[in-house]
Formats: structure tokens, C-alpha cells, sequence
């Protein structure tokens, strides 16, 4: 059977299969688009490497290369009120909790994430992981592109770790074989929701403190971590996944991939493979409360005005993003970044 290469997004799928491992044929047609895309080098802002136009992040510093506008997502756009105000609490605490981080939780962490990192290397790099990510990571208009490791962590899971600028996210291999495209969307949109929620900091430590870790005050002289702040940190943890789980949303532009990607981490797809419909969706939940009511809000998330907004406003940032600049594409004159007409030729540019 010949092999048909379909466009999804910006992601070459083969569609023999549809999984998330692209076949000898794809990866070499993927990279044979890739290379006809390129048409001149663009210089990134932030470090001055020359990119292939077209590219979404820089292949050096991993900034991202978009011009930004008001078109782009904000954190203010899906963050829940509960992890905005909880989040404030914990920064009026001062700089304890980032010295805790950084002396304690980030070296750990260092350590973990070079074993991980270790083992992936001997796998290689999911080529069509890492496309859906950088296209959630445009989709959610983050300021860096971060790492994904596909690697053995002994469970059907993911999380991440390090800092706003430097993250890097580990996917459990198992999980990503069972994963439709639009499920690993919803997956890497609920990580990068804490990425750009900027989340990491806090939410370390909060993974430690739920670990049952004590800080000791011996070794850093920082003291351990009051009870009042160890009960903040838990009570905001739970919050700060409502936030991701809008990002997961935005992410996979679609509610019933959230809910599978939920079912097929805590165990209970085969539940509700047979009947896809919502209400079924919910009741096979019963039995995980904090996942059920985290889909319920995502559900009404999905309902609202306000994400019907987001939308919107993503969809005229894709419709005009050829125009966005300071020049003319066509007479090079200069304009206003988010003119989508030449002040100077009156040309069209979008």
C-alpha cells in the first residue's frame, strides 16, 4: 500500500498507521518539507544564531522567534482565580522558597533529570513527539522551547522539571504508544500550561513536600519550611493543575482528548472506550474524584465565553502572522508591527 503523508497542524503523519512513531518513509519526507520550506536564515533576537525561516524557536537558545503581539495567549487568559491568588501568597513569603529550590530541590532534580536524560539518549529523539511540541509551545505562545525527553519512567506519566527558561519535560514511553496525536497534545499542553504559568519553582517544591521530603536546616542553615508555608504549597499545587488543565485545553482545541488522555494515565480507558460520550466520560471518573472534578472544570472551561475568545484570538494570530513585523514584506518599508497593510505599497501582507 503506498504510504500517504497527511498535514496535520504543522505535524507529517503517515497515515498507514496514524501512531506516534514515524515510520523510516515520513521522517525522510519530514525533513525533505523541512529543508524546502527554507528560504533565508533568520537571526534570533535574543543570542544572534541564524535560523531557517519558518522556524517556530531559535536552534540555540530555544527562544522563540515569533514577533509578539496582543494576539498572542496570556497567562491572564486561562489561569484560575484560585492559583492566582494562591500563587501571590507564596511569593509574599520572600526569597525561602527559591533558596530551598535552589539549594536543595534543584540539585536533586540535576541529578534525576541527567539519568533520565541518559537513558534517552539511548532511544534517540521521538521526531514526531518533538514536532507536536514545538507546535503547542507556538500554540501557547511560550518564550522557550523546552525539552522533551520520551524515556522509561517506570509508569505511564509525565512531568517536568527546571526552571521557566530551561524545562525539560519527561513522558513515560509506554504512555506515548498509547497516545493519539490530540492526546499528546492535551499532555504536553497540561505541562507547558505550568511552564507558562511559571509554575516550576513552587511547584518542585510542593512535588518534594507531597513526597513526604523533609528539609533539613543543618546542612543549608535555612531552617525547615514552616507549616503554614508546607500547607500553602500543597493547597496551591491543587489549584496550579486547574490552570494547566485550561492550558491542556487551549492545547488540544478539543475537550474529549483531555478526558482520554486523564483516563488512559490514571487506568480507566478501557472503561470508556466503548462508550466515548461524555456523560460516560464522567462516570468512569467516579472513582478518581480529583480527576473528575478537574474534568468538569476543564468541561465548563470549554463552554465558556472566555475560551471561545481564546480561540478567536489565536485564530486571527495565525491568520495574521505573515503580516506581523517592522517592515514590508514586499517594498521593505517600515510599519507598525501589527499593520497588516503597507502604509507604503498599501499591499495586502497578511
Amino acid at each position: 500500500m503506498a504510504r500517504e503523508l497527511l498535514l496535520k497542524g504543522n505535524i507529517i503523519i503517515c497515515a498507514d498507521s496514524m501512531t506516534l512513531k514515524i515510520c523510516q518513509v515520513c521522517y525522510v519526507a519530514l525533513v525533505r518539507n523541512l529543508l524546502l520550506g527554507v528560504l533565508m536564515p533568520t537571526a534570533c533576537r535574543r543570542c544572534g544564531f541564524e535560523n531557517y525561516q519558518g522556524d517556530l524557536f531559535c536552534g540555540r537558545c530555544r527562544s522563540a522567534l515569533r514577533v509578539i503581539t496582543s494576539y498572542d495567549l496570556a497567562v491572564e487568559d486561562f489561569v484560575t482565580d484560585g492559583d492566582r491568588k494562591a500563587l501571590a501568597v507564596l511569593k509574599a513569603t520572600g526569597p525561602i522558597p527559591y533558596l530551598v529550590n535552589s539549594l536543595i530541590v534543584e540539585p536533586q532534580l540535576r541529578r534525576f533529570n541527567e539519568r533520565l536524560s541518559r537513558r534517552n539518549l539511548s532511544t534517540g529523539p521521538n521526531i514526531l513527539v518533538e514536532s507536536v511540541a514545538r507546535d503547542c509551545a507556538n500554540t501557547l505562545c511560550l518564550d522557550f522551547l523546552p525539552i522533551v525527553n520520551v524515556t522509561d519512567l517506570g509508569q505511564e506519566n509525565a512531568f517536568t522539571t527546571g526552571t521557566d527558561s530551561k524545562a525539560t519535560i519527561f513522558i513515560g514511553e509506554s504512555l506515548v504508544d498509547r497516545l493519539s496525536i490530540d492526546e499528546l497534545r492535551a499532555l504536553l499542553g497540561h505541562e507547558m500550561g505550568h511552564i507558562k504559568s511559571r509554575h516550576l519553582v513552587y511547584h518542585s517544591i510542593a512535588e518534594v513536600l507531597a513526597q513526604g521530603m523533609a528539609f533539613s536546616s543543618y546542612a543549608f542553615g535555612l531552617g525547615t519550611i514552616s507549616i503554614p508555608l508546607r500547607l500553602a504549597l500543597l493547597a496551591w499545587q491543587r489549584e496550579s493543575e486547574f490552570s494547566a488543565d485550561k492550558a491542556s485545553l487551549i492545547a488540544a482545541a478539543n475537550f474529549t482528548p483531555v478526558a482520554s488522555m486523564f483516563a488512559k494515565i490514571v487506568g480507566i480507558d478501557e472503561i470508556i472506550n466503548s462508550d466515548t460520550t461524555l456523560s460516560s466520560i464522567l462516570e468512569g471518573f467516579q472513582s478518581h474524584p480529583n480527576h473528575l472534578d478537574r474534568l468538569r472544570a476543564v468541561r465548563k472551561f470549554a463552554e465558556s465565553e472566555d475560551y471561545s475568545q481564546i480561540i478567536r484570538k489565536l485564530n486571527q494570530r495565525k491568520m495574521f502572522e505573515k503580516a506581523f513585523g517592522v517592515t514590508c514584506n514586499f517594498c521593505g518599508a517600515s510599519k507598525q508591527v501589527e499593520e497588516t497593510f503597507c502604509p507604503n505599497c498599501e499591499r495586502s501582507l497578511a
